[in-house]
């Protein structure tokens, strides 16, 4: 189960859905960079691990209702709430993708941890 909301008073600013289909929720990464160097080498840059670094797609099947509730968080929000199993974030609602088979895909760039 997942909930996005608004920061700000709005009554069509939440969306509550039980999912089957999430990505990006589990995903670690680190920000690593490794640069050749003229020796044959490298130099390795590891900064470590961050929320901030992932990404998260939230494929439903919404109604027409919650079709709307979810345009607008892209259309009017820079920033959301974003409540998962692993944590509550700060996310930006990136992208809303209307796919044939009636599904909706939202992607949600985690910025902080809420």
């Amino acid at each position: 189960m997942i909930a996005i909301t608004v920061p700000t008073y709005d009554l069509d600013g939440v969306y509550v859905a039980h999912l089957h289909e999430l990505s990006g929720t589990e995903d670690i990464s680190r920000r690593a960079t490794r640069t050749p160097t003229l020796d044959g080498l490298s130099v390795m840059n590891d900064l470590g691990f961050s929320d901030s670094d992932r990404t998260v797609v939230i494929n439903v099947n919404p109604s027409l209702a919650d079709r709307e509730v979810l345009s607008n968080f892209v259309k009017f929000y820079s920033n959301v709430y974003l409540f998962l199993k692993s944590g509550a974030f700060n996310a930006n609602p990136n992208d809303l993708s209307f796919n044939s088979d009636g599904t909706v895909s939202l992607t949600l760039l985690i910025t902080s941890v809420a």
